[in-house]
């Protein structure tokens, strides 16, 4: 599973620009976002969330399921159970020429492997750099923890979270030069 979240991944980042992609790049985050609205539909959540919000929901969920089949009524993909190191659902790109409709075929049979196999879940869109990559965890939002803190640098709590330690490394200094200053003058007295 980890082998195929990474060729997808790598796939996402290599092919951009190529046509075709943005469609399957478009499918990635449709289906991700479709499952994220499934599982926060509950019949408790829409008991205690407002019949308007819940109706919503709803109305995304049946729009992104559209916009998935139409995704998947355009792919030349065939799907076979058999062994590929271990006996599961494969899908895998019919086209076989080496032209625009390769990159599109090739990323939407990647795409339905994923959702075959379960590990489409774990296909995230880093929102700082915007690079592709699998989660290691479920809480995790960024691909690095480079980009988890620039991100948080730029935000209003990062900067008001520096602005606070910078005045408090400010007054720390003040209170040093101001102590030596003093042992300075008591060394001077002696």
């Amino acid at each position: 599973m980890a082998l195929n979240a990474r060729e997808l991944v790598l796939f996402l980042n290599s092919s951009r620009g190529e046509r075709g992609f943005e469609r399957v790049e478009r499918a990635v985050g449709q289906i991700n976002r479709y499952a994220e609205i499934v599982r926060s539909v509950s019949y408790q959540t829409r008991a205690l969330a407002g019949a308007a919000e819940s109706h919503a929901r709803e109305r995304e969920a049946g729009q992104l399921q559209r916009e998935i089949n139409n995704f998947l009524d355009q792919t030349r993909v065939w799907v076979q159970f058999g062994p590929s190191g271990r006996w599961r659902w494969m899908a895998r790109s019919v086209s076989q020429s080496r032209g625009p409709s390769r990159s599109f075929s090739t990323g939407a049979s990647l795409v339905l492997d994923a959702v075959v196999e379960g590990y489409i879940r774990l296909i995230r869109r880093c929102p700082a750099c915007r690079a592709w990559f699998a989660i290691r965890r479920p809480w995790q939002k960024f691909c690095l923890d480079e980009c988890r803190e620039k991100h948080f640098r730029k935000s209003s709590e990062g900067k008001a979270r520096r602005a606070r330690y910078m005045r408090g490394y400010r007054a720390r200094l003040k209170r040093l030069a101001e102590n030596l200053r003093l042992a300075a003058q008591k060394r001077k007295k002696r």
